[in-house]
């Protein structure tokens, strides 16, 4: 189901004493995650930078397959926590997942990021071999290559197959728009630790290219095993 902005604010911006609470709130149910509780009061979509017929897209309720047809993702190329110049279309005969995180982030990118090890875990030698993570950073103010390496170690990521990807602010924004991922940005002068709200979705690609689940968070570490096991066997997501 899709929420538009509109129908997420329009609450806050009626009652200009709502705090951010209530919008992070809001937005979190839609599958989006927030950082903090700061005063968001007379916050407007002109505040926050966002054109009318924006529209953050809630995670698919029961991670049902996505109907996109079979054309593949579009190909973005990013840096690595190595140094290393790395693209979606390298990843072509792997099923590939995709995340989005900030290094800034304390609640929800921890989260799927330790899910995803324990994946990881399971998946075993095949990672690498058959199967990578991608996990892309949101902000390039404060999501550097060292910057985003340190968010992994400090969450015991091994980096068999996983990839944590930064980049210029025109390729984090192409790399977003290939799965139409929608960053809000807080208006300036507020509490500094609120400055994103994004989606926690994990997306899976294909061997051959193609985005075919999105999956929710809350559901992830069995849905996500199961999707990329029906992927790597070829069958169709279900």
């Amino acid at each position: 189901m899709r929420h538009t902005w509109q129908s997420l604010a329009a609450p806050a911006l009626r009652r200009p004493g709502l705090t951010a609470l209530a919008i992070v709130t809001a937005i979190a149910g839609a599958g989006l995650a927030g950082y903090s509780t700061a005063d968001f009061s007379g916050v407007t979509e002109a505040s926050l930078g966002i054109h009318p017929t924006m529209a953050p897209e809630a995670p698919d309720a029961g991670d049902p397959p996505l109907a996109r047809g079979d054309s593949p993702v579009r190909d973005f190329v990013l840096t690595d926590e190595e140094g290393r110049r790395v693209s979606l279309g390298q990843q072509a005969g792997k099923v590939t997942l995709v995340n989005f995180v900030t290094s800034r982030c304390t609640d929800a990118c921890p989260r799927v990021t330790r899910q995803l090890r324990n994946l990881q875990a399971t998946l075993g030698d095949r990672m690498e071999r058959d199967v990578m993570f991608l996990s892309i950073g949101l902000d390039p103010r404060v999501d550097s290559r060292g910057a985003i390496r340190k968010f992994a170690v400090d969450l015991g990521v091994e980096f068999n197959g996983w990839r944590f990807l930064t980049g210029s602010p025109a390729e984090l924004e192409r790399a977003r728009s290939a799965f139409d991922v929608q960053v809000l940005n807080a208006p300036p002068g507020g509490d500094a630790s609120v400055d994103l709200v994004h989606t926690a979705s994990v997306f899976l690609v294909d061997r051959t290219g193609v985005l075919r689940r999105k999956l929710d968070p809350d559901t992830l570490p069995q849905s996500a095993l199961d999707a990329v096991e029906a992927a790597l066997a070829g069958r169709p997501a279900t």
